[in-house]
């Protein structure tokens, strides 16, 4: 490490490090979840790439694992777009306490890469339990892209300043009663 690197206790990150942090958290959960997969590959000795024939449901799935199959894509649905919402926001509420952008930024991309992996969690646990990655697998993948595409990069701090901010809808006035 080297002088420039080090800093005082009690003294905030500088840019570069507060982005290398979110850049090796977001890297951590996309790869624990890599890994898990390949547990789940090691497994069942590769044949994981065909439809299950454990269950006589849909796609070879049994009745349990076919309900965590649609929990899972129903929570897929739900927490892409609520994770790139709560990302801004939680972005946006450290900017107005007078955080870095960079600094803001990390606490951001933690909360949409936590709630990306959720899903990609339990479509592994789907996986392990059906025996193949079909339809599990895609959840997982979609995670793992949904994260690599959200790890912090110094070119995303003028896109989320830049952003419209999601509470303010054009058009439209607050009700004085609600303030």
């Amino acid at each position: 490490m080297n002088r420039a690197d080090q800093r005082q206790l009690g003294e905030p990150p500088s840019a570069q490090q507060a982005i290398r942090t979110g850049q090796l958290i977001t890297a951590a959960l996309a790869f624990g979840q890599m890994i898990f997969a390949m547990v789940i590959a090691s497994m069942h000795g590769g044949a994981v790439f065909v439809p299950s024939t454990k269950g006589s449901g849909p796609l070879g799935l049994d009745q349990p694992t076919l309900m965590l199959a649609l929990v899972g894509a129903g929570l897929m649905v739900v927490s892409l777009p609520i994770g790139l919402l709560m990302r801004r926001r939680v972005f946006r509420a450290a900017m107005d306490q007078g955080q870095s952008s960079a600094m803001a930024l990390l606490p951001a991309t933690i909360v949409a890469a936590a709630m990306f992996e959720g899903f990609g969690l339990l479509g592994l646990v789907v996986s392990l339990l059906a025996g193949s990655f079909i339809p599990g697998g895609f959840y997982a993948l979609v995670s793992i892209g949904s994260i690599i595409a959200i790890i912090p990069r110094g070119s995303m701090l003028g896109q989320l300043e830049a952003a419209p901010d999601p509470d303010e809808v054009k058009g439209f006035e607050e009700p004085q009663k609600w303030r």
